[in-house]
């Protein structure tokens, strides 16, 4: 019998033994790395966070971040705008604990309840009239009615006095705070002559205040909002009936000769000021800008047309020819 021969078998066999037994090792933890993904993180990562922190009666819950958990809006329904009021006010035990007023829009009273009690209770009636007085670094249920008393929102949050109002319509309050902000300042009107004027003859108008875009930006929170104003016009009410619209106008040099310049903003008063206050025409010049907003969360929209008046003051007379 030749030995080295059996002894390169067996050898050879070994180590078919050994590859078979790895590859089958490997295939086995693939299978159950399938069978985990499939089905097991789906179900964990479903898992309600109530059935989570009621796994056992001697756990703490766990304190859960603003905006990790989402209630509503209920499906009671009620009287939203976007998703959002534009009037909120917070009332806890002692009182009022913030309030807030955007505009005419829907109006939310909202409290902060302890969270051992229903987010959203079956019946308006089965809620407590107000919630808590908050206290910094608490978790609370933020439940929210509209103006019916029919529940429209309910937030876990953690609250924290640099947002009383536990992130609702944060963005509208940061773009309401950023219109504040803007520095939109009343036109300088001008005019030539400056003082007196002739019938028939034709006033030069302009404004001398900056003419360029102006912003201003507001945040709360991880949240900010930017109002963006540009000119784009103004509104002449020369004080005889008539109005002129121009852009910002060009301003008379009287180191230049008149003949040497123009104007697309002049008015032609057609009689005199004589038989009014002081003897003077009250001429008033309104600048308009066209406003709009963004703001960090990707949102934005237009905020219409802003305006600042302000007065200036032209004696206009009649100049008589005398005839022999």
């Amino acid at each position: 019998m030749d030995t080295t021969t059996d002894g390169s078998r067996d050898r050879s066999m070994c180590r078919s033994i050994r590859w078979s037994a790895r590859r089958g090792f490997t295939l086995l933890v693939t299978a159950l790395a399938v069978v985990i993904t499939v089905l097991v993180l789906p179900s964990m990562v479903g898992a309600s966070p109530s059935a989570s922190a009621s796994s056992s009666s001697n756990e703490t819950a766990p304190v859960v971040a603003e905006s990790m958990i989402q209630f509503g809006p209920a499906s009671v329904g009620g009287n939203v705008s976007s998703g959002s009021p534009e009037a909120v006010v917070i009332r806890g035990t002692s009182g009022i604990v913030a309030s807030w007023w955007g505009g005419s829009g829907p109006r939310w009273t909202c409290g902060y309840y302890m969270i051992d009690t229903p987010f959203v209770p079956s019946t308006p009636a089965s809620r407590a009239p107000f919630g808590v007085d908050p206290v910094e670094g608490v978790p609370y249920a933020l439940n929210c009615d509209d103006e019916a008393g029919h529940p429209v929102m309910s937030r876990l949050v953690i609250y924290t006095p640099g947002d009383p109002f536990g992130g609702v319509a944060v963005v509208e309050r940061a773009v309401a705070e950023a219109r504040r902000r803007i520095e939109l300042t009343p036109p300088v009107p001008r005019t030539n002559p400056a003082s007196v004027q002739l019938v028939g003859l034709a006033t030069w108008l302009w404004v001398e205040n900056p003419w360029f875009e102006q912003s201003a930006t507001a945040s709360i929170g991880d949240v900010s909002a930017t109002v963006h104003a540009v000119p784009v016009g103004v509104d002449w009410d020369a004080g005889d009936g008539g109005h002129e619209l121009c852009d910002r106008g060009a301003a008379y040099d009287i180191r230049r000769a008149a003949r040497a310049q123009s104007s697309d903003c002049t008015h032609v008063f057609q009689r005199s000021s004589a038989g009014e206050p002081g003897g003077v025409r009250r001429i008033i010049a309104t600048q308009r800008w066209v406003a709009w907003w963004s703001s960090s969360t990707g949102e934005g929209g237009a905020l219409g047309i802003l305006s600042r008046s302000a007065a200036t003051q032209l004696r206009v007379v009649e100049l008589q020819a005398l005839v022999d």
